[in-house]
């Protein structure tokens, strides 16, 4: 077995973060692949942190709630395909349209500047928590989680436009 002072130092502490999202905790009508990406990220940082353990590596999970000035939003309207007329959303394209642009999101977030500061205190702690929370809604994502299931669909149905689009589609 190598000795483990060779590999680390007093001035360098290794360090992985993976930066994930409150997406991983909490799902938003029309981003599943974001979402899933973002959870999938998730497990990989658990795992790493298992595995990395034995050789000091410390591995932080960075759920990122919303952060204004970044380009997220910009990003998913400029990459946005218009909905197919063959969709099962055609009836209710304008409102689906809405909720895949993200306009909901337009405007909101946490300060860049502030997140940015806040995440390199947190990572720079001489013991930093395995999971760091930053940005708007990081920190209430985690408790609005242990809702009942029913109460929090609605809550993002609502939230993201979504409801707009099921009485839509329930129209006669």
């Amino acid at each position: 077995m190598r000795d483990k002072s060779s590999l680390i130092t007093a001035t360098h502490r290794p360090l992985v973060v993976n930066h994930t999202s409150i997406g991983a905790d909490r799902g938003v009508p029309f981003q599943s692949s974001y979402n899933a990406s973002k959870a999938a990220m998730k497990i990989f940082s658990d795992v790493q942190r298992l595995e990395l353990a034995p050789f000091e590596v410390e591995v932080i999970d960075l759920k990122t709630g919303g952060v204004r000035g970044t380009n997220l939003v910009n990003t998913v309207q400029a990459h946005q395909a218009p909905l197919p007329s063959t969709s099962i959303y055609a009836p209710v394209k304008q409102e689906v349209e809405k909720a895949i642009r993200l306009e909901w999101a337009r405007g909101q977030g946490a300060d860049a500047q502030v997140w940015a500061k806040n995440v390199v205190k947190d990572l720079t702690k001489n013991n930093p928590p395995p999971v760091v929370r930053r940005g708007q809604a990081a920190t209430m994502t985690r408790f609005v989680n242990m809702l009942p299931q029913k109460w929090l669909d609605g809550i993002f149905k609502n939230l993201t436009g979504f409801t707009a689009v099921e009485t839509a589609l329930k129209r006669p």
